[in-house]
């Protein structure tokens, strides 16, 4: 409550000097995991999942890579 009251009085401030006060409507960002079926929290978990299992998958790999090149030397 007092948080308007101080905007007001700041808005009349301002218009009293001759400045006008222009509010604007603030637009929700862009979400990258916005998904209408399932929501956004349930979405961006699946996401993350399917990001740890990629790089699991990786790193898997790679370790198999090192370990057939150690049974070479």
């Amino acid at each position: 409550m007092q948080n308007r009251t101080r905007q007001s009085s700041s808005y009349s401030l301002k218009n009293k000097r001759g400045g006008r006060a222009q509010l604007l409507e603030i637009s929700l960002p862009l979400l990258e995991f916005d998904h209408g079926m399932k929501g956004h929290a349930l979405h961006a978990m699946e996401f993350a999942l399917q990001m740890e299992k990629t790089a699991n998958a990786r790193l898997l790999h790679l370790h198999r890579v090192r370990l057939s090149c150690l049974s070479f030397l």
